[in-house]
């Protein structure tokens, strides 16, 4: 992904508070404001991830998902009280998107498909069987609850208990569907089989009440197909689930194959001792990088291939800094990964994180300040063969623990 906004170089001093900078905030409480900023540190990457393939357009993309907290954010306090929170924050997504759809005069379908076959097209674990599998075919049949739960889940990263709650699913709804295709299928089901299910698809807590719900939502009395189509819309939803737990097995084998082949370089000890990088996520930069140390001649040479160095454009009196559209896609995707990482396992990383913020940058650009700064210290433990220090990498932040306690 790429985006061209103002990127300052230096960490301007921080405003007060939040509340200065958000009119939205003034009159909340100190509880709601960090329920809120959790849940956009936790929602705004995979939301961006989704609007812009839906979009293919970085600004359109982040112009959706800012749109989306903002709205959320005027509306947190009532948003608090609902059953559904992170479902009605999904509609609205889904919503700015199609604005941005209809401003560029082209078609807001609600199941287009196009997000679900970009992801697919830009995962390599996807890739062996997307041609095979015709993933895009399938799942343009599915209702827009389902088809969100497939792309939420293998085309956003986002875990069986995320996908549940954005989509109003249960872990349930693999092995249920499943077992019940249809919805007469569904109907018949019993509730000591639907807790049965349940327990098998990892449920520990509230399984009878569930299983009571399920019961009567599918007892309920709905429109239906003709037995025929319903029953050939089974099959169907039947080979789409073999076909999906056939692509989680090749992705499975190839992760362990990645992850043994990195653990084998001499460079992995160095890489993985990065806060935030792991073996997928460090396979990634090594793999792009290379292990050839004349490649690149300076760490500003190794940022500029990354992507995450400003470019600087200067025309007369006008002079603005932007991020860099040129760049090594594919480290540039895994640089965002690496530094929301890193906020959890990296005080300094953190600290950091939080004064880029606080200057007005975006998540997005405070996440690029973090990886630009990261390829910097990277570069330099590969060439001398040292790892990561946190003392070293930032040494104001650690300093501090030490001398409020001195």
């Amino acid at each position: 992904m790429t985006y061209e906004e103002p990127e300052d170089s230096a960490d301007p001093e921080p405003p007060s508070s939040a509340s200065a900078q958000h009119p939205a905030l003034a009159g909340w409480s100190t509880a709601d404001e960090r329920s809120f900023w959790g849940f956009h540190d936790d929602r705004y990457k995979p939301y961006l991830h989704f609007a812009y393939k839906q979009l293919g357009s970085d600004a359109d993309a982040e112009d959706a998902a800012d749109k989306t907290f903002d709205e959320i954010m005027n509306n947190w306090q009532r948003m608090l009280g609902m059953e559904n929170l992170p479902g009605y924050a999904w509609s609205i997504l889904k919503s700015r998107i199609s604005d941005q759809r209809r401003k560029r005069d082209r078609q807001a379908l609600p199941t287009d498909l196009s997000a679900f076959a970009a992801v697919v097209d830009g995962r390599d674990d996807f890739a062996a069987v997307h041609g095979r599998l015709q993933f895009a075919q399938a799942i343009e049949h599915l209702s827009e609850r389902q088809r969100d739960a497939v792309i939420l889940r293998f085309g956003l990263d986002l875990d069986t208990a995320a996908k549940s709650v954005e989509c109003r699913f249960r872990p349930f709804l693999g092995r249920g569907l499943a077992t019940a295709p249809t919805p007469a299928k569904a109907a018949k089901l019993i509730r000591r089989r639907l807790q049965s299910l349940l327990k098998q698809a990892g449920r520990v807590r509230g399984i009878q009440g569930e299983a009571e719900r399920l019961h009567e939502v599918f007892s309920r009395d709905y429109l239906h197909q003709l037995p025929q189509v319903e029953a050939a819309l089974g099959h169907q939803t039947s080979a789409l689930l073999r076909q999906l737990d056939t692509a989680c097995d090749n992705a499975d084998q190839l992760e362990e194959a990645v992850t043994q082949a990195f653990e084998e370089h001499p460079d992995a000890p160095v890489i993985r001792s990065f806060p935030g990088l792991a073996a997928l996520t460090g396979a990634r930069v090594l793999a792009e990088i290379g292990d050839d140390r004349t490649r690149f001649a300076t760490a500003g040479s190794l940022k500029a291939y990354a992507g995450s160095a400003p470019v600087t454009r200067a025309s007369g009196k006008s002079c603005k800094v932007m991020s860099r559209k040129v760049k090594s896609q594919r480290l540039a995707a895994v640089g965002y990964v690496w530094a929301f990482g890193a906020l959890t396992r990296s005080p300094g990383a953190r600290a950091h994180y939080d004064r880029r913020r606080a200057a007005g940058d975006r998540p997005v650009a405070a996440q690029r300040n973090l990886f630009n700064r990261f390829m910097g210290m990277l570069f330099h433990c590969l060439q001398n063969g040292h790892p990561y220090d946190e003392e070293i990498a930032f040494p104001q932040a650690s300093a501090g623990p030490k001398a409020a306690a001195a």
